[in-house]
């Protein structure tokens, strides 16, 4: 009975070791087959993942490139909007049309009884001072020297051209300019 006894032992061993054998292959087939299914869906996701970043960097851009849009096009209405108040403001300023004196007439060869705007005088004048060239050499073209003929029309000049030495030569500036042909520019008030 001894020997049956060992004998059934070593078939019940053999036997669980035959069911543990049997039950673990399957379980590592399951085991390899999760592992592949967890590594497709790795890659899935990092695909998918890779998808949105590149759809966000193309979000990004076009946002990007609408701000761009959006600051030229208020740029321009701003641009715009300067431009409308600036010719509004100049003529509630005073830069409406003027009449000239007879001599500033003869001088720029203008018609006295009509009114012209002052940036148009004041281009002549220029255009004379260039035509002559009444410019200071060694100077920048600020300081203009006047001749006889803009002299005698505009009156006796109190800018130095050296400002700290006050016996240099006296001359017209770009930034004075205005002081001296006003008493040529007659508004309609002083015609009548």
């Amino acid at each position: 009975m001894a020997g049956r006894k060992q004998e059934t032992k070593q078939q019940e061993e053999v036997q669980q070791v035959q069911e543990t054998h049997v039950e673990e292959t399957p379980q590592v087939e399951e085991s390899t087959q999760q592992e592949t299914s967890f590594k497709d869906l790795c890659k899935n996701l990092s695909d998918l993942l890779n998808v949105l970043k590149n759809d966000v960097r193309e979000l990004q851009q076009k946002m990007v490139e609408l701000k761009v849009q959006h600051k030229a096009e208020l740029d321009g209405l701003k641009k715009k909007k300067r431009r409308n108040t600036s010719s509004e403001s100049a003529s509630k300023a005073g830069f409406k049309p003027v009449m000239v004196s007879a001599e500033l007439g003869k001088f720029l060869s203008l018609d006295t009884t009509q009114a012209h705007p002052r940036q148009l005088i004041t281009k002549g004048v220029y255009k004379y001072i260039k035509d002559n060239n009444l410019y200071f050499e060694g100077r920048n073209k600020n300081v203009m020297k006047p001749d006889n003929k803009l002299t005698k029309l505009l009156g006796p000049f109190n800018l130095h051209i050296r400002p700290k030495d006050t016996t240099t030569e006296k001359g017209l500036s770009i930034f004075n300019i205005q002081k001296y042909l006003k008493k040529h520019m007659l508004s309609e008030e002083t015609q009548a």
